[in-house]
């Protein structure tokens, strides 16, 4: 079992106006309810920028101890609002740079020169050794690769949490930022864009089994 980092987030992208851009923004809408490893494609919206999705979606429909909230494999964990959230992997022991990602197709490409606001919640999983301040968002007019593994170095991220923000599982930790589009972006893409080499990782409890990252969002 390679996953470990368990990332949970509630994104809320807007317009001035407060239109907001994400599609299923809270992971509420979904089919089937997600059964184990690599559901998050149940969430209605939300896939991965791999041909084989790996990421996961928690919802309370759920009985699989892969995909149940509160209590899953990767820990335990309330959700932010409503009854699901997702979970990514962000970091491993391996040194091979593994990473897993959430992607959303936006509503509407967005506008040159508009400002957008962004903001995600973020919460560890209970059974992970270590923590990390690496995530942030990225905007992207295409995603042109399949493979997730090219991602690691892609840094730096649209929107980043601040450096020395380490996540926790009390909770969570809200990622917010604004971005000034270019024109024509319309995917949105969150995880770590950091290599290993610049990745921050600190241990947070040494009586955990998993030896990774992982998040809810």
């Amino acid at each position: 079992m390679r996953k470990s980092l368990l990332l949970s987030f509630v994104l809320l992208t807007h317009f001035t106006w407060s239109q907001n851009l994400v599609l299923n923004p809270d992971l509420e809408t979904y089919s089937p309810c997600p059964s184990g490893i690599g559901s998050l494609e149940s969430a209605a919206n939300w896939f991965c920028p791999n041909t084989t999705c790996t990421s996961e979606y928690f919802n309370t429909c759920s009985t699989s101890p892969y995909s149940r909230v509160p209590k899953n494999y990767w820990g335990y964990e309330e959700p932010h609002c409503g009854n699901g959230y997702g979970g990514i992997y962000l970091w491993d022991a391996s040194g091979l740079s593994y990473r897993e990602y959430m992607v959303v197709k936006l509503a509407d490409t967005l506008e040159a020169g508009q400002c957008y606001d962004l903001t995600f919640y973020v919460s560890l999983g209970n059974n992970c050794m270590l923590t990390t301040d690496a995530i942030g968002a990225k905007f992207r007019y295409t995603l042109d690769t399949n493979l997730y593994t090219t991602f690691p170095g892609m840094a730096p991220a649209h929107i980043s949490n601040p450096t020395g923000t380490f996540f926790d599982t009390l909770g969570w930790t809200p990622v917010n930022g604004t971005y000034t589009a270019t024109g024509g972006e319309k995917f949105l893409l969150i995880g770590n864009f950091e290599h290993d080499s610049s990745t921050d990782t600190l241990h947070y409890n040494t009586s955990a089994s998993l030896n990774v990252i992982y998040v809810y969002i």
